[in-house]
């Protein structure tokens, strides 16, 4: 609620309150500069917009409290020299006040003396439903006392439990962000955020505004640092071309922030050195730019396509660089373009020295579907395993060859997703690749998948237990592979699974043919044949001979 005594005590910002409310509610009102008189009237609604035959006229008054004998003549004054000199149809007084029983006599009495007009008075339950709706016109009202009294409600809001749960949470967030953006200069914007161990602002300036903040920094690289060549490279590439680089403390002596003096006056001088995190601007492409990295035989056929879709641009200081994904969103490619194209004989077209610039990055294939990795491991795949060439092409033109070099480092994810893959389409599955594989767990998934499909997969590192039977352990134990020296041993498995990475797989009857392999649990086997017992029998490929695993005839019924 407004304490009325205390926003009439400035009559001309009250009154000026008052005629903007008149021309919010009465669009039509016009108000009149009363520094010379104003002759009986603060607004008025000319004769045209009215349906009586006259003006409606508005008369402010700041009086509170009650209606003395000195004020009620004023009023009639006002109301007289306005009738007179205006022949209103209608006559609307405004006052921050509510009449008393003696005092609605007294205005019946005014409209009995003037039977001709409307009268009419707007008091304060009119006023306070008329500001409650208006923050901006109380603050205009209240001035000073305006921000006292929401930052008292906001400090006793702060203060208090929030008894009303998340919607609470929700309220104070927005306050706190209200007032941070009143803190804000004009020309600026900014995003506040705090953490257990942080506080950051994130600073903008506002468009259309030549606000600049210079950062100066004074930074040593040792020569001998291999790490120090890679952030220096990766700061030069995002002043240039745009992106984000990282400066570790250890690299940086000073820095210092020049700010103008709009934010000098918010934030104190800050200097000394840190870690620096640079970033620059990006924003949407307004059209996305579709390209395909196309894997070529040599015939010219195709033989993969992967299509990028680019949404995104980075400013540098020398050009941009636009980022893209493929559907998956775990292929990024950035295209790193000069803001000037360089002359024809230094490349064979534009095209051919943008594209050069072009760096792919796959993410961790953990977490994702191999289905939907499959174009890109398939693309890899053909360009380092098979040979193939890589191009970009842009809708039905081939622009540019790139250096397949650039997809090697990719290979093993690419044989995994591909393995996954077919071993989930072999087995009616779709689920995404854990994250606890192991080399062996690959090893055998490879060998299994490869006897499902060719008939026959080598093993590397293969370990293969053999029950022995209790009374079948002192003759085991006289075989000539229970001799130190590693020799060839051929198993016939007459129903192999293969359990792994939450696949299982029925390789049915094998033969398993092991060049050179040796008991691996000598001492359990020794333990076995005193205790009379049978026994797990392990047997491990060494000497780097493999394994191989056959698949055999199923035996009939």
């Amino acid at each position: 609620m407004i304490n009325w005594t205390s926003a009439a005590r400035d009559p001309a910002r009250f009154e000026r309150a008052m005629k903007m409310l008149i021309k919010k509610t009465d669009p039509r009102a016009q108000g009149v500069d009363g520094a010379g008189g104003d002759g009986g009237r603060d607004s008025y609604v000319p004769t045209r917009f009215v349906s009586g035959d006259g003006m409606r006229v508005y008369e402010v008054k700041s009086f509170t409290g009650r209606l003395t004998g000195s004020r009620r003549s004023q009023v009639k004054k006002s109301l007289a020299m306005a009738v007179k000199e205006h022949s209103p149809s209608e006559w609307v007084l405004i006052i921050p006040l509510e009449f008393s029983p003696a005092e609605i006599v007294w205005w019946e009495s005014l409209e009995a003396q003037y039977p001709d007009v409307t009268l009419d008075r707007r008091c304060t339950d009119w006023l306070d439903e008329q500001f409650r709706q208006d923050e901006g016109l109380r603050r205009f009202l209240e001035g000073d006392e305006y921000y006292v009294s929401q930052r008292l409600a906001e400090l006793n809001l702060e203060q208090a439990g929030m008894v009303g749960g998340v919607p609470d949470l929700f309220h104070r967030q927005r306050t706190l962000h209200a007032r941070a953006t009143e803190m804000a200069p004009r020309r600026w914007d900014w995003t506040i955020s705090a953490g257990e161990n942080y506080q950051k602002v994130e600073i903008r300036p506002r468009p259309g505004t030549d606000a600049t903040v210079s950062v100066r920094g004074r930074f040593a690289f040792p020569a001998d640092d291999a790490e120090a060549a890679t952030v220096v490279q990766r700061w030069r590439d995002a002043l240039a071309f745009g992106g984000a680089a990282t400066v570790e403390q250890r690299f940086v002596e000073d820095v210092t922030m020049v700010l103008p003096e709009d934010l000098r006056e918010v934030f104190p001088p800050s200097s000394g050195p840190g870690t620096v995190q640079f970033s620059s601007p990006q924003a949407e492409l307004t059209t996305p730019v579709l390209l395909h990295l196309v894997a070529e035989d040599c015939d010219g056929n195709q033989v993969s396509r992967l299509p990028i879709s680019f949404t995104t641009r980075l400013a540098g200081s020398m050009g941009a660089t636009i980022v893209g994904t493929d559907v998956s969103r775990t292929v990024t490619a950035q295209l790193q373009m000069t803001y000037e194209m360089p002359p024809a004989e230094e490349a064979e077209d534009g095209w051919q020295a943008l594209v050069g610039q072009l760096k792919l990055s796959w993410a961790s294939p953990i977490g994702h579907l191999p289905s939907t990795l499959r174009p890109m491991a398939e693309l890899i795949k053909a360009c380092v395993g098979d040979g193939a060439s890589l191009y970009v092409w842009l809708g039905r033109q081939r622009v540019a060859r790139l250096p397949t070099a650039m997809t090697a480092d990719l290979a093993e994810d690419a044989d995994l997703v591909l393995l996954l893959d077919d071993l989930q389409e072999h087995l009616g599955l779709s689920e995404p690749v854990p994250d606890d594989l192991t080399e062996s767990d690959v090893s055998a998934l490879t060998m299994a998948w490869a006897v499902l499909s060719t008939g026959q997969g080598s093993w590397p590192d293969a370990v293969i237990d053999f029950h022995v039977a209790a009374d079948g352990v002192n003759a085991f134990m006289t075989h000539r592979l229970w001799s130190s020296e590693p020799g060839e041993l051929v198993l016939t498995h007459p129903r192999l699974v293969i359990s792994s990475a939450g696949l299982q797989l029925d390789l049915g009857p094998v033969e398993i043919r092991l060049p050179r392999v040796a008991v691996q649990n000598r001492a359990d086997i020794e333990d076995a044949a005193r205790a009379g017992t049978s026994v797990i029998a392990r047997f491990a490929a060494c000497d780097g001979a493999t394994p191989l695993v056959t698949s055999l005839p199923a035996q009939p019924g």
